[in-house]
């Protein structure tokens, strides 16, 4: 019994700290900071900033493809975007208030370093990759809490 209550506290903790912390999203876009970089952000340790909250507006971590009119500027892109309060949906927004490119695929996020979607030229994604992560490490912690149960 003490021992899943130490394990509770210790997570109460973490998830209390996680959320008062500011938001921080991967950032690179493939012209500054190369194609393969901005692809795969956590393998070759792209920028991590804070995204600063802006009054009247959620921040948000994006993963996107992006198609420019100048193919230079093609490919995938990774930050924090600012959505506005009074907005829905906010690659739908996007795609509206940018008529100079096309928004292949679209992925926000609202949880620290959570935008590592991988994109695809034709608009497709291995979105489900990091759900994956979250749900193995949920079932990681279930059984730590049984078998220290049994342990009582």
């Amino acid at each position: 019994m003490a021992n899943l209550l130490i394990i509770s506290l210790v997570l109460s903790v973490f998830v209390a700290t996680a959320l008062s912390e500011p938001l921080v999203c991967f950032d690179c876009d493939p012209l500054n900071d190369g194609v393969e970089q901005c692809k795969y952000p956590v393998t070759y340790n792209a920028r991590n900033p804070f995204c600063n909250p802006k009054e009247n507006h959620t921040p948000l971590c994006l993963s996107a493809y992006i198609q420019h009119k100048n193919e230079s500027l093609t490919g995938t892109y990774r930050g924090c975007v600012y959505k506005p309060l009074e907005v829905g949906d906010v690659c739908d927004w996007l795609r509206e208030t940018n008529t100079n490119r096309t928004y292949k695929s679209c992925h926000p996020c609202n949880e620290t370093r959570c935008n590592t979607v991988l994109l695809y030229a034709d608009g497709t994604s291995d979105a489900g990759s990091v759900y994956n992560m979250y749900f193995l490490m949920i079932i990681n912690l279930v059984i730590v809490m049984i078998f220290g149960n049994l342990n009582n």
